[in-house]
C-alpha cells in the first residue's frame, strides 16, 4: 500500500486515534475515527475503536451500530466480540455481555482480557463462576452460526442480533 491508498490512510487514522484514546482525548480519537470511516467503511477496527470511544462519550445506541458492524465485517474476530460485551456491560445487561465474552472465548481461548472480562460480569452479576459457565452452550451456538457464514455467506446484522437472543 502506498500513502495515497485510503484504505492505508484509514489505518493510519485508526492508529494516531489509538494514541488520542490512551492520552484520554476521546474528542480528538472521534473526529479521527470519523475521517477513517469516511476514506475506509469497511474498517472493522476503526468501527470498534469509534464504538469504543463513543462509550466514553456516553454515545451508547450509536456505539451499538458501530459494534455490530464490526462483528458483521469480521465476525471471527474475539476483540469485536469483546467490545459489544463492553457495550452490554456498560448498560447492565450481564447476560448478554456473558454471551459475547464466550463468543470470544469460543474463538480464541487465549485472547487477551477474555478472562478478566469475566470476571467483571461476574463481579457485577453477583454470581458464581458457574452462572457465567452456564451461557457456554448458548455461545458455543453462536459462534457455530458464526463460523457457518465464514463460508463466504454474508454475515448480516440480523443475524448477529438473533444469536445474541438464544
Amino acid at each position: 500500500m502506498n500513502s495515497t491508498d485510503p484504505k492505508y490512510l484509514a489505518a493510519q487514522l485508526v492508529n494516531l486515534a489509538f494514541d488520542d484514546v490512551s492520552r484520554g482525548d476521546f474528542r480528538a480519537a472521534k473526529s479521527k475515527l470519523e475521517k477513517s470511516l469516511q476514506l475506509n467503511e469497511r474498517c472493522a477496527d476503526a468501527h470498534s475503536e469509534y464504538a469504543l470511544v463513543l462509550l466514553k462519550l456516553d454515545q451508547h445506541p450509536k456505539a451499538e451500530f458501530h459494534i455490530m458492524r464490526a462483528i458483521e465485517l469480521e465476525p471471527r474476530s474475539p476483540k469485536f466480540w469483546l467490545a459489544l460485551a463492553k457495550w452490554h456491560f456498560d448498560i447492565k445487561q450481564f447476560d448478554q455481555a456473558s454471551k459475547s465474552v464466550l463468543v470470544a472465548e469460543a474463538i480464541d481461548p487465549n485472547f487477551p482480557s477474555v478472562a478478566l472480562a469475566k470476571m467483571h460480569i461476574l463481579n457485577a452479576r453477583g454470581g458464581s463462576p458457574q452462572s457465567i459457565e452456564a451461557l457456554g452452550e448458548q455461545a458455543r451456538q453462536i459462534y457455530n452460526q458464526t463460523g457457518k457464514r465464514a463460508d463466504g455467506t454474508k454475515l448480516q446484522m440480523g443475524d448477529i442480533e438473533r444469536f445474541l437472543t438464544l
